[in-house]
């Protein structure tokens, strides 16, 4: 046995050697992608371009999308946070982000980062942050309330911060290191491990890279006809569409949004002896942000009025209650120096599709009052 052992040293060492070898050509190649723009024609991260269907942008990808998009004379408006901003029931013809470019003009350029379930912090607060650090004039734009480091996309924000790519802000850094949960405290100790990693050794931007124009080397559910799962996704057309007016409100959402409207109310507003409803005291509608002082300054933060079709059912004055507590936290973020944009006051059921998403019809519109609002910056 121990001359068996003796003659399959080499060997050993060889494979040991081939390996370390193998491991430090692909963190080469996998570095070598990073600092490239992987999209061409880029309109948003669709359902397959999105961890949806196991797919993950990394922060150095995304970066490079930011800083390819319009000239460097153009100030560069980044669409940040989830499913509103992202225009989930909007087609790409029908884009509001589209809408925003023209409406804006030759001085503009918009990226749509948004993503569905995502937050401000995410990719659009991350190519923001980078941009910013570089010197380019950005505006960055969008809704949706997350921690410090997001919520459903934390990797992303992690692996900005181990590539140095956010802003220095030490009230983020000092609210990641506070004990949360057990639970959230076990994936940002790993991921705080995995980004230190991957800076260094680059295998998810080399793996996204190949999944996106080579080949795609994970099976996933919901692969549509007419495509295999091993295709690469630059082959993947947005399958987002434009809904018609007959598939506004579906029905079988009906007693879901309509129930979370009764419970926003019992939460923002009370009912006195006259009957009439009020506004809460201090009411707060979750919108909790933290980014830092050089980004707040640059963001336009939209708040949703949600649906009329929904909001038809309580009192008038119920109603009108729900409206003003909207109204009120646009003021507190504007007191902790946000600019931020109230939507939907005005608005009617034909501009929605659902609880808070707008239509293809409504497009033009909400692009005008946030290009109003971003000229008047």
């Amino acid at each position: 046995m121990r001359r068996l052992l003796v003659l399959d040293r080499p060997a050993a060492l060889a494979y040991l050697a081939s390996v370390a070898v193998g491991l430090v050509v692909l963190a080469a190649a996998g570095q070598m992608t990073s600092g490239h723009n992987l999209y061409r024609d880029f309109v948003r991260f669709h359902a397959y371009l999105s961890p949806q269907t196991l797919y993950y942008p990394t922060a150095s990808q995304v970066v490079a999308l930011a800083r390819e998009t319009g000239r460097p004379d153009q100030t560069l408006v980044i669409i940040g946070g989830s499913s509103i901003a992202y225009g989930a029931g909007q087609g790409t013809g029908d884009l509001w982000t589209r809408a925003l470019e023209r409406r804006l003009g030759d001085r503009y350029a918009v990226l749509n980062l948004a993503m569905l379930g995502g937050t401000l912090q995410e990719h659009g607060g991350v190519a923001a942050e980078a941009l910013i650090a570089g010197g380019r004039d950005v505006v960055f734009v969008g809704q949706g309330a997350g921690a410090a480091d997001g919520r459903v996309y934390r990797a992303i924000v992690w692996d900005a911060r181990a590539r140095g790519y956010l802003l220095p802000d030490p009230e983020r850094e000092a609210a990641l290191d506070l004990p949360a949960s057990p639970q959230l405290d076990e994936e940002r100790s790993e991921l705080r491990i995995r980004s230190a990693l991957d800076r260094w050794l680059a295998f998810a931007d080399l793996w996204t890279a190949i999944g996106y124009r080579v080949g795609f080397t994970v099976w996933w559910p919901g692969i549509p006809p007419g495509y295999l799962f091993a295709e690469p996704r630059a082959a993947f057309s947005d399958p987002t569409v434009s809904l018609p007016p007959d598939a506004h409100h579906p029905p079988h959402l009906e007693q879901t949004h309509r129930t979370a409207i009764d419970t926003l109310l019992a939460g923002v507003c009370t009912q006195g002896e006259d009957r009439a409803w009020k506004p809460k005291p201090e009411t707060n509608l979750g919108i909790a942000l933290l980014l830092p002082p050089a980004l707040r300054e640059r963001s336009l933060l939209l708040v949703m009025v949600p649906s009329p079709h929904y909001r038809s059912h309580p009192s008038e004055s119920a109603q009108a209650c729900l409206v003003a507590t909207f109204a009120q936290s646009t003021d507190r973020l504007r007191a902790e120096g946000y600019r931020t944009l109230l939507l939907g006051e005005d608005w009617t059921e034909a501009d929605y599709v659902d609880l808070l998403h707008t239509s293809p019809a409504n497009a033009e519109r909400m692009a005008a009052e946030i290009a109003e609002a971003i000229r008047a910056r």
